[in-house]
């Protein structure tokens, strides 16, 4: 008898758990550095994101908390709309090919049919 080869994991479940967090799929694949790479990319830049948004808030709190009439000068920034939309979208970008990857994956490791 001649071993059997270990059964691909599902991709339906790969798919669903790329969805859930990019990479997870990829990871039950057992494909462990593009895992890596679609967790730390879509990581990163989540907190990019969120810090060109927080970033200005938390500087304009504490400018407001800070004030007092005789300093009536002090600026505030404003969020960048054009670079947090830039950012949205790479961020969405790499989301669908990380999606559109895991449901490629099993594919490419299908055994030739006789």
């Amino acid at each position: 008898m001649t071993p059997q080869p270990p059964p691909l994991p599902s991709r339906r479940i790969a798919v669903w758990l790329s969805v859930a967090y990019p990479g997870a799929g990829q990871f039950y694949q057992r494909r462990w550095l593009a895992g890596s790479l679609y967790s730390m990319a879509v990581t990163l830049l989540a907190i990019l994101l969120i810090y060109k948004v927080a970033a200005p808030m938390v500087h304009n709190l504490n400018a407001i908390l800070q004030w007092s009439p005789t300093q009536m000068d002090a600026p505030l920034e404003t969020i960048s709309i054009k670079a947090v939309l830039i950012d949205f979208a790479i961020l969405l970008i790499v989301y669908a090919v990380n999606i559109a990857d895991v449901m490629r994956g099993n594919r490419a490791r299908t055994p030739p049919q006789n």
